[in-house]
């Protein structure tokens, strides 16, 4: 009995000390950040309507402060309730519930990064100026948005992600503060073109904000499409058994397969959100990414690539691009189509459910985005009369943030023209979607034509 009093008191010592020095780490973060002015990063996207901004990274900080503090309390809590246990059984199980504390404390150590990444934040300030205003449009005007370089190797995001720390000790986070941390492969951190994958990625905080999932599902055809899926997966289930299959296992196939089916609406709801937006960039950035893979494998999470280009260009042409799209890289557009309308590789039932159901829905989700994003909505129509203007500038070594006319140029449209510019520079065959986010101009002119754009947009509003 002894041994395990002395090992769970060095374990709940362990998690204490750990979580102290990190939260002292914090606590410096937090001071330092106090005696500083308010970040400007997002005055372009604010000044017109007189926004006081956050200081940058502040309520991450005071979110992670208080993490630390509320699993302190719970190892405290945990120490006080180990001295009323009966045996050496419950002891037990005590001793690998503090060594998951330890684990934890020490895992939570990565978000310190997070810090590192607000103070010193990994993208160029016209981005950051782009990614500041469709967070405040899509998810909800006081978020605070992080983005950090990590070593994933595909972008992802978190909103909220210290709610399962505050949870331990009872707390909740403030109602009025949200937390939105995008994670970028480092690799891809100065790669402008392909930026319009975060989009992507701030659909996920909108669902998360917004319920957009929720929202398909209450239309007439989504509640019918999710019966449809889950009772296909029941007879999925019945026809591939050896034996009878029992009700709850059947009903647990369904679970699953449902599951799947609702990842697979938030990625279009995601897709939707950031082709709408963005109009054919993020069909470029996503292909140039995504369109590596096995187009043909499905995951839980995501529909297949197939599919998604299918979805995406079936979006793009009600907004307008066809054309654009053909003349502009006519190699890379007819690449797109031909890979859209092959059949699928797969026999998976379950799968081929999934598809034809998110396929029929498809309408409703892109209706559900469009109603969402109201006047966020980037045409055709808005950028056929500027394109070759866009284009020429960049030839001339300008950037396109302004007009002949002085008429400001849409950020849309900027990264849009510079795709194409790029696309054009590597010779517009397949392979200059993997190298278009490379060309030495772009590095310079990009940044500075989103970050004059953002200047030039506020101070308009503000006229």
């Amino acid at each position: 009995m002894d041994r395990l009093d002395r090992e769970f008191n060095l374990l709940a010592a362990s998690a204490e000390r750990t979580a102290r020095v990190q939260r002292d780490e914090v606590k410096r973060f937090l001071d330092a950040t106090q005696r500083q002015p308010v970040a400007s990063t997002k005055a372009a996207t604010s000044v017109a309507k007189g926004d006081s901004q956050p200081r940058r990274g502040a309520i991450l900080a005071k979110h992670l402060h208080g993490a630390y503090d509320a699993l302190i309390a719970h190892v405290a809590q945990r120490v006080a309730d180990y001295e009323t246990l009966p045996d050496a059984k419950s002891k037990v199980g005590a001793l690998t519930e503090m060594r998951q504390m330890v684990v934890g404390a020490r895992n939570l150590h990565r978000s310190l990064s997070w810090l590192d990444a607000a103070g010193n934040p990994p993208l160029d300030l016209g981005t950051r100026y782009l990614v500041d205003q469709i967070t405040a449009t899509l998810v909800v005007g006081h978020a605070e948005i992080t983005v950090v370089a990590a070593t994933d190797r595909s972008y992802a995001t978190v909103t909220n992600p210290l709610r399962p720390v505050f949870e331990l000790s009872g707390a909740t986070l403030p109602s009025d503060e949200t937390i939105i941390v995008v994670f970028v492969p480092r690799r891809e951190q100065r790669s402008g073109l392909l930026h319009p994958l975060i989009m992507h990625e701030l659909g996920h905080a909108a669902n998360k904000r917004h319920n957009l999932v929720a929202r398909v599902l209450m239309t007439e055809s989504g509640s019918k499409e999710l019966s449809t899926v889950m009772g296909g997966a029941r007879k999925n289930a019945e026809a591939s058994a050896k034996a009878a299959v029992g009700t709850d296992e059947l009903a647990t196939v369904a679970e699953d397969v449902a599951a799947r089916f609702l990842a697979w609406i938030e990625e279009a709801i995601c897709d939707a959100i950031a082709a709408h937006i963005l109009g054919p960039t993020y069909l470029y950035s996503f292909m140039a990414i995504v369109g590596t893979s096995d187009i043909d494998a499905a995951g839980d999470e995501h529909p297949t690539t197939r599919q998604r280009i299918r979805l995406l260009l079936t979006q793009l042409d009600g907004l307008g691009w066809h054309t654009v799209l053909g003349d502009a890289a006519p190699n890379i557009d007819e690449w797109f189509r031909e890979a859209a309308s092959e059949a699928p590789g797969h026999a998976d039932p379950d799968v081929a459910c999934c598809e034809a159901a998110l396929a029929r829905l498809y309408q409703e989700i892109v209706d559900v985005v469009a109603d969402h994003l109201n006047d966020l909505v980037f045409r055709a129509s808005d950028f056929d009369p500027i394109r070759e203007e866009i284009g020429g500038l960049l030839a001339l070594g300008i950037p396109p943030c302004q007009t002949v006319a002085r008429a400001p140029i849409g950020r849309a449209a900027i990264i849009l023209g510079s795709w194409l510019f790029a696309v054009e520079a590597q010779g517009g065959g397949l392979d200059a979607l993997a190298v278009a986010a490379d060309v030495p101009e772009l590095s310079r002119l990009l940044p500075k034509a989103l970050q004059d754009a953002a200047m030039l947009e506020a101070w308009e509003a503000r006229s």
